[in-house]
């Protein structure tokens, strides 16, 4: 499957303690292509490359919710540094974003909706 994830630059609407300024326009390159890096070392993960200038396309074998989950901690290593816009299923549509909380500690943050105790 592929799946298509854009980002976007930080803005002053961001900023809070884990985001205090917005970064310079070149940090935003930067932490992409780590993100790419990052990405391409995911479980399941066959493929990760750049798709313009503000996202990057996964081709895996994992399942969304799967996949998701594994991306996660790599969105929370550079959050003061860019955001996730979007998450595009193959078929284009959009999948629900991750969802990160920045105020609960990472082992305790999830991934789209609430799972049913």
């Amino acid at each position: 499957m592929l799946y298509r994830v854009v980002f976007r630059e930080i803005t002053q609407e961001d900023l809070d303690r884990n985001c205090p300024f917005v970064p310079e326009a070149h940090v935003f390159e930067m932490y992409l292509e780590a993100v790419v890096h990052d990405a391409s070392c995911l479980d399941g993960v066959t493929e990760v490359y750049r798709d313009g200038s503000h996202a990057i396309v996964l081709t895996t074998d994992a399942a969304l919710d799967v996949i998701k989950e594994r991306f996660t901690p790599i969105l929370q290593d550079h959050w003061a540094h860019l955001r996730m816009s979007s998450f595009d299923l193959p078929d284009g549509s959009k999948a629900e974003c991750l969802r990160l909380d920045r105020a609960q500690p990472r082992s305790e943050r999830f991934v789209g909706q609430a799972r049913a105790s």
